[in-house]
């Protein structure tokens, strides 16, 4: 069997922004493996520490970010920047290289990586 270019053997989600808030608007999961992810559609992200709230603050509208230097950040394990100064840092590198991932920073164990639509 001939695998298409979209068959990469690995689960996916799509977020959306609602006002400042992630949703997931799709959900794949992976059959390949015993192993895996699961993502709970009616769970909202935190924006600051998922590939996908990175990809959103870096090539979404600017107010966005206002709210980075305001809050205080929780962290949900020992990769989760909360320091705002650091996540910023983060988000201009992201806006360079054009995708983020995550290191384990909202779910110890759980690499995410994310794109924006190219097409928005």
């Amino acid at each position: 069997m001939q695998a298409s270019t979209w068959d990469v053997g690995e689960s996916l989600h799509l977020s959306l922004l609602e006002k400042d808030s992630l949703l997931t608007a799709l959900v794949v999961e992976t059959t390949c493996h015993n192993v895996r992810v699961s993502l709970d559609p009616s769970e909202i992200p935190p924006i600051d520490a998922t590939a996908s709230g990175l990809c959103v603050l870096s090539f979404g509208l600017p107010y966005l970010l206002d709210p980075l230097a305001q809050e205080e950040h929780t962290r949900y394990t020992n990769t989760t920047l909360t320091d705002p100064t650091e996540i910023k840092e983060l988000v201009a590198t992201v806006s360079q290289t054009g995708w983020a991932n995550s290191n384990g920073s909202y779910e110890n164990g759980v690499y995410g990586y994310a794109a924006p639509n190219i097409w928005i």
